[in-house]
């Protein structure tokens, strides 16, 4: 509780110094500079800086959070074998290649892969067979195959 009132300050305090209690100005900065400014905040990475800037409908970036990324690496957008920060960038330039550059239409894909992951497509327990994805799913069908050779064979 301590450490989160300290990062509350700290978020408090910067943005009273350097942005005078409006954080509006760092929606109208360049991406970078904007990236750069929120990844100053105590907690907030690159996916939660685009994340916020992405939501708030300042730039046309896909903002990925964990479960998103597992959706877009589990489909192959991805090396689920990747580095992390490897494996958001590829699913990231992989999946904003196919999707129109506009804030609703990467704003809409990132909070249904988010909620994907979330109800479907879950770390643990994944429920593939409640995916309307699988027939497209190389981690479904890498596992579906794996079960297919494991009954096949009696084990």
């Amino acid at each position: 509780m301590a450490q989160r009132a300290g990062r509350l300050r700290a978020v408090a305090d910067r943005v009273h110094r350097v942005w005078k209690d409006n954080l509006r100005p760092v929606l109208r900065l360049p991406l970078a500079a904007a990236r750069r400014e929120l990844t100053k905040y105590p907690a907030i990475g690159q996916p939660g800086a685009e994340r916020i800037l992405l939501l708030c409908g300042s730039h046309p970036v896909l903002g990925l959070d964990s479960n998103a990324l597992r959706v877009l690496q589990r489909l192959g957008y991805a090396s689920v074998d990747a580095p992390w920060a490897r494996a958001y960038r590829d699913a990231q330039a992989s999946a904003q290649s196919q999707l129109p550059r506009t804030i609703s239409a990467l704003k809409r894909a990132s909070l249904l892969l988010k909620e994907h992951g979330e109800t479907v497509c879950r770390r643990s327990k994944p429920r593939c067979g409640d995916c309307p994805l699988t027939a497209d799913c190389p981690y479904f069908l890498r596992l579906h195959s794996k079960a297919s050779r494991a009954m096949s064979s009696g084990t």
